[in-house]
């Protein structure tokens, strides 16, 4: 795993990802296991709370179960898609938004609850590709400083 990391696990609310198969199979060559059906309800100090996708015939979401998942990990990373969540900002404590409801952060591109970082479209809004993968590589340089402080 890279930067030390023991476990990393991808979770995806369907039954895949908008990724290519080049890209899942270096996912995986990586060490990185990716669970599907699971969709982020909230982040805990402990990690995230899943609740389990419902599908209907064309494998598309149609609503969850009512049980919730625990796991429990040190740090979650968030990949929400070109714009902002609002189910983030109102189910995360401590996360603040702009009018726009834009994720706020610092110049280490941490938001305002600790140890909470986000990059791209929705800090800026909808932007280019590059622009999201320079910004996401400097959070994730801000990120392993502050993991390794």
């Amino acid at each position: 795993m890279r930067n030390g990391a023991k476990k990393v696990t991808l979770y995806a609310r369907g039954k895949k990802i908008d990724a290519s198969s080049h890209e899942v199979a270096y996912t995986r060559l990586d060490g990185a296991e990716l669970v599907f059906s699971r969709a982020i309800e909230r982040i805990t100090p402990d990690g995230p709370v899943f609740r389990i996708s419902v599908f209907d015939e064309e494998d598309r979401v149609t609503g969850y179960e009512e049980e919730r998942e625990q796991v429990h990990a040190d740090s979650t990373i968030i990949a929400v898609s070109q714009g902002p969540k609002n189910k983030l900002i109102l189910t995360t404590e401590g996360l603040k938004g702009s009018e726009k409801g834009l994720l706020l952060v610092d110049e280490n591109f941490m938001t305002t609850r600790e140890g909470v970082f986000v990059a791209g479209d929705v800090v800026h809004g909808s932007k280019t590709v590059v622009h999201a993968v320079e910004e996401a590589k400097k959070a994730a340089e801000a990120m392993i400083r502050y993991m390794e402080r």
